[in-house]
């Protein structure tokens, strides 16, 4: 069963360049194993930094990001 954290509520953001896992702002993450067992994952859950969430919340957070992402309006443009 996948844990799912956010921020906790005084901190902006995460990082833990070992596992690759970066929390900004609102999103709730889904945790992999690697995540779960990561010393610095555990500090920040038990220093208030990270808090659990739930199933519904993360799915409700990955709609919103899905919408935020996809910007039919936006042009990319890498030819110089």
């Amino acid at each position: 069963m996948s844990k799912y954290v956010k921020l906790g509520e005084k901190a902006t953001i995460f990082s833990d360049p070992l596992t690759g896992l970066v929390i900004t702002g609102t999103e709730v993450v889904s945790l992999t194993q690697k995540q779960e067992q990561s010393k610095k994952v555990k500090a920040a859950i038990g220093g208030g930094h990270l808090v659990l969430s739930t199933k519904e919340e993360y799915q409700e957070n990955k709609g919103k990001s899905e919408a935020k992402n996809s910007n039919p309006d936006a042009e990319t443009n890498f030819d110089s």
